[in-house]
């Protein structure tokens, strides 16, 4: 065997074991990318949960905001019902309420 073929093929060595490093560093991302795409997707369904679960609560506080109840026509009926505080965080809509309005009718 001659001198350059020793040298070639101690590089085919080398070459095929970064290659193999490589692969092996691939597919370990693809697993961690597996496992934090499961994560996230645990992470929005809790955060789903929770959404509702605060619309509830504020139904439960703010029971004439529910969806089917009759509206208030006049200012005195108004009157019983005393304004919302503003809040300290300034994200109130135009009822005075500082929830998001998208499960509120």
């Amino acid at each position: 065997m001659t001198t350059a073929h020793r040298n070639c093929e101690r590089m085919l060595v080398h070459v095929l074991g970064k290659r193999n490093e490589a692969w092996h560093e691939e597919d370990t991302l693809r697993a961690r990318q597996l496992e934090l795409e499961q994560q996230l997707a645990n992470a929005e369904q809790y955060n789903e949960n929770l959404h509702e679960e605060i619309h509830q609560l504020h139904n439960q506080l703010h029971p004439h905001h529910l969806p089917g109840t009759a509206e208030i026509d006049s200012e005195d009926e108004m009157d019983e019902y005393p304004k919302m505080e503003a809040t300290a965080s300034g994200d109130e809509d135009e009822e005075g309420s500082s929830m998001d309005s998208d499960h509120i009718d």
